[in-house]
């Protein structure tokens, strides 16, 4: 019985977190600043599916929006490589980096592939989605896409800072990233630890629920403050039991843990 209601929760959970969530937009708007990408759901270059908890490993995620024809793209593409490098040799730095391919034809994913592979851009690159496509459009507001461009996603998947045209050098894209990155590991270090509360938004959700079962089928990593959130027993581990708790509470069965 407990096997057949956790499979059930499971469905459920996976049911909720495909639904995408209504981009936060308005009129006049020339940044997407406030957006959220909760709810995405798209595929990286292989085909491999990529949604909304990517976000909730890291304290930031640097976005980047390129296309294999765009010659300032590809121009800063080298000084994107060095700042991957540098933050997957600073562990303390918990910041990745992914790219977001805008394409209009199938072959351009192939010629993306190669170029990845190729020149060791080894980070995700997922494929543009409306989503994806409405986040860059805000940067104008009139229906056009300028790229590249750089979105700057907190934990809790909220875009904080939005840049147009490629940095001029490494230098300022380092300033750039790391001055954001202090910023918002600064937050959550004053954010204290709510019981529940996987992905540090302050609510306890479906998709805190989610995180958690996600983690104990060892599909990621979450955070030491959101290991922290999940323990709802208390016994040093965050298993199925707990997503269920956590779930329970997000569907107001129970009050508090």
């Amino acid at each position: 019985m407990k096997k057949a209601f956790a499979v059930l929760m499971i469905t459920l959970m996976l049911a909720v977190s495909a639904v995408p969530a209504a981009a936060k937009t308005g009129p006049g708007t020339r940044d997407a600043v406030g957006m959220s990408l909760i709810g995405l759901n798209t595929l990286d270059l292989y085909g491999n599916t990529v949604d909304d908890t990517v976000f909730a490993t890291h304290t930031m995620t640097v976005m980047n929006f390129w296309a294999t024809w765009c010659g300032p793209c590809i121009g800063e593409m080298p000084d994107f490589l060095t700042l991957h490098n540098h933050y997957q040799a600073t562990s303390e730095n918990d910041v990745q980096l992914c790219g977001v391919l805008m394409y209009e034809y199938s072959n351009e994913i192939s010629e993306a592939i190669q170029m990845t592979e190729e020149n060791g851009w080894t980070w995700v690159h997922m494929l543009k989605n409306a989503q994806l496509y409405a986040v860059a459009e805000a940067l104008v507001g009139d229906g056009s896409v300028p790229i590249p461009q750089t979105i700057i996603v907190d934990r809790s998947g909220t875009i904080r800072a939005h840049k147009r045209a490629r940095f001029l050098n490494y230098e300022e894209m380092y300033e750039y990233v790391s001055s954001w990155y202090e910023i918002l590991a600064a937050e959550e270090d004053q954010q204290p630890v709510v019981p529940g509360d996987a992905n540090g938004d302050g609510n306890v959700d479906v998709a805190d629920a989610l995180l958690a079962i996600r983690y104990s089928m060892g599909l990621f990593q979450l955070s030491e403050n959101a290991l922290s959130a999940c323990d709802i027993d208390h016994d040093g581990s965050v298993v199925v039991s707990d997503a269920l708790m956590i779930l329970r509470r997000a569907m107001g069965i129970i009050d508090s843990f």
